[in-house]
């Protein structure tokens, strides 16, 4: 029976260190111009995927389109292992997080903050977003004509 509850114990920790939900309503994601953050973890950091070309909307999102640019944000070193411990709970486009940059493919651009801007009329993706310990989550946005954004959460299917 003890060793029961220590594995038991063991597990619980393990995926609250993953940023696992047991059912219920899982992560909450909050995105602005200037953050995203969470309830969870971002400490494996996100994609961000510009599209164009859309040529089918479902539930107020795209559907199908082009990927016009992707960009990751992510991290090695002291600090991504200290947060890997304890959550990273929200990155600041524009506010550097020591040992995490900024890749923005086929721009050759490694940065400390995001190498673009998000464009008014445009959309995008945020991915590598985590939810029971893996990569689940994808947050379409909608840049409006004032800046901010309409954000539509796509759960998606994934092979753990």
């Amino acid at each position: 029976m003890r060793e029961l509850l220590a594995l038991t114990i063991l597990i619980v920790t393990q995926c609250i260190a993953m940023s696992c939900s047991f059912g219920g309503e899982g992560c909450k994601f909050t995105v602005t111009p200037e953050y995203v953050e969470t309830n969870c973890s971002l400490h494996n950091g996100l994609t961000v995927t510009k599209i164009k070309s859309i040529s089918a909307m479902k539930d107020g999102r795209p559907d199908k389109y082009e990927v016009e640019f992707n960009a990751t944000y992510g991290g090695s070193g002291e600090n991504f292992d200290r947060y890997l411990v304890k959550g990273l709970k929200k990155i600041e486009f524009a506010k550097p997080i020591e040992d995490y940059r900024w890749i923005w493919h086929k721009h050759g651009v490694v940065s400390p903050t995001i190498p673009f801007i998000f464009k008014k009329k445009s959309w995008y993706i945020l991915g590598r977003l985590y939810e029971g310990g893996t990569p689940s989550v994808l947050i379409f946005i909608y840049v409006k004509d004032d800046g901010t954004f309409l954000t539509f959460r796509k759960d998606k299917a994934t092979n753990f």
